[in-house]
C-alpha cells in the first residue's frame, strides 16, 4: 500500500508525537509498504509572499546542505519525506491510506478527497485537550467527529474520545524502542541517580517535581544524584544541585535511566508519557502522577507508585517510600520492566496495518 503520514509541522528537536509517526513509518516500510511523511511549513495557508519564500528556502536548505530532515531520528532511506507550504489537499500526495497525528493536521485531512486515501487519526493529544481553551477544545472535538477513523494510544485517550461522542476505531498502545531502552544494569547495585523530565509547559509539572525534591532534601533523605533533561538550554531557576542534560541521544538517555533507582514523572496530563515507560524498560522504579496516559503501563503498587496530579507532597512521600524500602523499589522496578516488554513496535505496527487493511476493504465494498 501507499501510506501517507501527515504531521502538524517539522521540529529539529525531539517531539514525542512525531517520534511515534517516524517509528510507524520505518516499520511499515520494512513490511513492504511505500511510506511518505508530509511536513507542512504551517498547517494553515499563508498567502503572504514572505511566508512562501521561507517555506521554499527551508526546503532548499535541507536539500542543498544534505542535512537530514529529522536529525534526531534515523528514518529508513526509502521512507519519503515531503516539505510542503501548508496542508491544502493539492500539496498532499494521493495514497491508499492517509494517517494524521495532531488535531491541527487531522482537521485538514478530514476534508481531503477520496483519492488521498482511507483516513485515520492517531490521537495522542490528551494533555492538550485537557488544558485547551473552550474554543480550541470545540475545534478538537469537531475534528474527532470529522469522519476519520480514530486510533487511541491509551485508555485516557479512549475516555476523552468517548466523552466527545467520537467513535474509537481501535486502541493501539504506543510501542517502545526496546533495542535502545533496555536493562543494562543490575536493579540493586550501580544505581545512584534519580531523574525526571524537564518541560516548559506548566501542565508538565516540572515545578511540582522540583518542589517535591526540595521537600525530600529538607528531610535529608535523598542520597542520590538528581538529573533531568529537556529540549533546550538549562532552564533559568533550576536548582544547581540538579544535573541538566540538553537533548540527550537515545543511548545517553538509556544510560541515565540505567543509572537511576527512581524516575519521577510529575505531569498533570499525558496522552502516553514516553519517558516514564522508557525508564521502566531500563529498570528504574516509576513514581508518577496519575496523569491519564500512565495508566497504559502503570498500576499503583504493582508496576509503579502513583499519586494525584499537582500534589508535590504525595510525590515526595512516594519517592521517600522507595528510598527507604529497597525491597519494594526492586519489586516495582522488576515488575515494571517486565510489563512494558509487551509494547513493541512490531506489535503496534501489525495492529495498525490490520486496521488499515480491514478499513480499506470495507470502504471498497
Amino acid at each position: 500500500m501507499k501510506i501517507t503520514f501527515v504531521v502538524p509541522g517539522y521540529s529539529p528537536v525531539v517531539v514525542g508525537g512525531a517520534k511515534v509517526v517516524y517509528e510507524y513509518a520505518n516499520h511499515l516500510q520494512d513490511r513492504g509498504h511505500q511510506v511518505t511523511i508530509v511536513h507542512p511549513y504551517r498547517c494553515e495557508p499563508r498567502l503572504v509572499p514572505r511566508q512562501r519564500v521561507k517555506a521554499f528556502a527551508w526546503k532548499v536548505r535541507t536539500k542543498v546542505i544534505d542535512r537530514p530532515l529529522v536529525p534526531w531520528f534515523t528514518l529508513r532511506p526509502d521512507v519519503q519525506t515531503l516539505l510542503i507550504p501548508d496542508l491544502r489537499a493539492r500539496f498532499v500526495p494521493d495514497s491508499d491510506a492517509i494517517i494524521a497525528t495532531g488535531w491541527a493536521a487531522a482537521k485538514w485531512m478530514v476534508g481531503y478527497p477520496q483519492r488521498k486515501g482511507c483516513k485515520f487519526h492517531i490521537v495522542q493529544e490528551y494533555e492538550y485537550y485537557m488544558t485547551a481553551h473552550s474554543n480550541t477544545r470545540a475545534q478538537m472535538t469537531a475534528t474527532y467527529l470529522g469522519g476519520a477513523r480514530n486510533v487511541a494510544i491509551s485508555p485516557a485517550v479512549v475516555e476523552m474520545l468517548e466523552t466527545c461522542g467520537a467513535l474509537v476505531s481501535a486502541y493501539i498502545p504506543n510501542g517502545l524502542d526496546l533495542h535502545s531502552y533496555k536493562l543494562k544494569a543490575d536493579l540493586q547495585t550501580g544505581r545512584y541517580f534519580m531523574g525526571f523530565p524537564c518541560r516548559d509547559e506548566p501542565f508538565k509539572g516540572t515545578a511540582d517535581a522540583v518542589e517535591a525534591l526540595r521537600m525530600i532534601r529538607a528531610e535529608g533523605d535523598l542520597g542520590l544524584h538528581v538529573w533531568t533533561f529537556g529540549k533546550g538550554c538549562r532552564p533559568h531557576g533550576l536548582p544547581s544541585w540538579i544535573e541538566y542534560h540538553e537533548l540527550p541521544t537515545d543511548r545517553a538517555l538509556s544510560d541515565l535511566y540505567n543509572k537511576s533507582k527512581i524516575f519521577l514523572v510529575p505531569s498533570h496530563f499525558e496522552g502516553w508519557g514516553l519517558p516514564g515507560s522508557e525508564a521502566m524498560a531500563c529498570g528504574a522504579a516509576l513514581v508518577s502522577t496519575d496523569n491519564g496516559g500512565v495508566r497504559a503501563y502503570a498500576e499503583h503498587r504493582k508496576t509503579a507508585l502513583l499519586s494525584p496530579p499537582k500534589d508535590s507532597a504525595k510525590l515526595a512521600y512516594n519517592v521517600t517510600k522507595l528510598l527507604r524500602d529497597d525491597e519494594l523499589r526492586i519489586r516495582l522496578a522488576a515488575c515494571g520492566h517486565d510489563y512494558v516488554q509487551q509494547f513493541t513496535w512490531d506489535r503496534a505496527t501489525r495492529s495498525l496495518e490490520e486496521l488499515v487493511e480491514a478499513s480499506r476493504a470495507m470502504d471498497l465494498r
